[in-house]
């Protein structure tokens, strides 16, 4: 791993944020001649009393997610060696699993800038993946409105 970046790993969550983040390693991914990896993770998330995800809603939701990816990559990717790489379940170890695997020389993320109580509930996917990741990380904020 090192500079100039040759791998460029960009997990989305298919937000404008998200989209904005992948935009920014395009660029960086055609300055440097770099592969990509593009990720995203469907979240499993079950409600106390709630029983398993059935089984064709689950697949549904995974149907709806890799086409999604397949159509992004296509439009945006197209001169681009990359992987698509589509995870179930925990967001940020399924982010942390990914690094691991492509071994990318750089990280380009959203962070959704939450702060306060949000941050508490929701987490900080990008926080956790800044501090575990084994490459340098760059997060992309949201715009702020003026």
């Amino acid at each position: 791993m090192g500079f100039p970046y040759r791998k460029i790993l960009c997990p989305i969550d298919f937000d404008d944020n998200s989209l904005a983040a992948l935009d920014k390693a395009i660029e960086l991914a055609h300055h440097f001649d770099a592969a990509m990896a593009v990720v995203h993770v469907i979240p499993i998330i079950v409600q106390y009393g709630q029983g398993a995800i059935p089984p064709p809603i689950f697949a549904q939701h995974e149907n709806e997610a890799r086409t999604r990816l397949i159509a992004l990559t296509e439009k945006k990717l197209d001169r681009i060696p990359h992987e698509k790489i589509l995870y179930t379940g925990d967001i940020t170890g399924s982010i942390l699993r990914s690094i691991e695997r492509f071994g990318p020389d750089l990280v380009v993320m959203a962070t959704h800038g939450r702060s306060g109580i949000a941050r508490l509930i929701l987490g900080g996917v990008a926080e956790v993946v800044v501090r575990k990741a084994n490459c340098p990380v760059l997060t992309i904020r949201p715009e702020q409105s003026l």
